[in-house]
């Protein structure tokens, strides 16, 4: 539709321009003549481009058809002719076939088909550009495309063997950048109200507190990121002990253990969380319901089985964000898929959490291959 609108605009510039010309400089300009002669002109010019629109499909039937097309345009033309010689002598025979007629349609077609021609290539030439272009543009986005897969894959080969490890670390960090300001602030304000004083039990705390800072930040990068299940119990009894020796010893929690614990590795820091959000919520005063800690190990599955129970404190619903527990479950998905369970129940008072995680069996130290 754009194409025949500005066909239509060049036909209406051109016959202005000739009327204006015709017109404007000769009062003498027989309308009658003026638009046989406009017509024919326009006939000329885009039966001549229809011809070689046929004939440039390469198609047998399209090109017989432009040569049918070109055959009445030149009985069509003729039919002008005769219509400009009568309009010129009224009344008057007319032989169509005279060399003067002949001349007048050859200079016709001569002239307006070197238009028509024109402007076929030309628009022919600019309907090329535009395929080449955006021939071009398409091979431009196939080779980004490809391009862009390519350094995917290399990407990906590249990162495969680091991936885990990186997400690990990152998971470790952001656990531990969680467990510490929580647990360090209230560990440090007890260490400076009572190393005041010269409390025997500080030099305790502050010995337990220094082991259980370099295990949480130990690199476990030369291990896949894996820690000694043993040392992560041990830390375990030492988030316990500082805690008594901040209450008094009033706390009521009882830490079972059972099985074989030795030369075995666990994603390190989730058991010292389980532990750490029991000491934080629980209500640890009632010695008729003490919390409970269970540890026990499947040689069997080479699993570990964890479990806390503890009676909830009044606040607890109130202040636990449950960020940790939804933290320990992106770092066991990330190493060991589904490959884990971990379940929490909340009822009668009691919150409950049952852990089962894979454990890796290492070889003893001074055992040869």
């Amino acid at each position: 539709m754009s194409k025949l609108k500005y066909h239509l605009i060049g036909v209406g510039i051109y016959t202005a321009t000739v009327s204006f010309i015709d017109f404007g400089l000769n009062d003498n300009v027989n309308f009658s003549l003026f638009f046989n002669v406009l017509l024919h002109q326009v006939w000329v010019f885009y039966t001549v481009y229809a011809f070689l629109y046929f004939v440039f499909l390469k198609s047998p039937k399209k090109i017989s058809l432009g040569i049918f097309f070109l055959l009445i345009s030149l009985v069509v033309s003729y039919g002008f002719v005769y219509w400009y010689r009568y309009a010129q002598n009224p009344g008057k025979p007319i032989d169509l076939f005279t060399k003067k007629n002949l001349v007048t349609i050859i200079t016709y077609y001569l002239h307006f088909s070197l238009y028509s021609i024109g402007y076929f290539f030309f628009e022919r030439s600019l309907q090329n550009q535009r395929k080449a272009a955006l021939h071009e543009k398409s091979i431009i986005l196939t080779e980004k495309k490809n391009l862009e897969n390519e350094n995917k894959i290399l990407l990906l080969q590249d990162e495969k063997a680091t991936l885990n490890s990186k997400l690990f670390q990152s998971e470790t960090n952001f656990l531990r950048a969680q467990i510490n300001p929580h647990f360090l602030q209230n560990c440090l304000n007890f260490l400076y109200s009572d190393t005041r004083k010269t409390n025997p039990d500080a030099a305790e705390a502050i010995l337990l507190l220094s082991e259980l800072m370099r295990y949480s930040v130990a690199d476990n990068s030369a291990t896949g990121g894996m820690a000694m299940l043993e040392d992560e119990l041990n830390q375990v009894e030492s988030i316990i002990n500082i805690n008594q020796l901040r209450f008094k010893e009033s706390l009521n929690i009882v830490f079972i253990k059972d099985g074989n614990f030795l030369n075995k590795r666990i994603v390190p820091m989730i058991l010292l969380t389980l532990v750490e959000n029991l000491i934080k919520y629980g209500d640890l005063n009632d010695t008729h319901n003490p919390a409970r800690i269970n540890c026990t190990i499947n040689e069997a599955e080479n699993k570990v089985l964890f479990k806390t129970i503890n009676k909830k404190a009044f606040a607890a619903a109130t202040s636990s964000t449950g960020l940790g527990f939804k933290n320990i479950k992106e770092r066991l998905t990330l190493i060991w898929k589904d490959s884990f369970t971990l379940t929490h129940e909340d009822a009668n008072g009691f919150f409950t959490v049952h852990l089962v995680m894979p454990f890796i069996n290492v070889k003893p130290v001074g055992t040869k291959n």
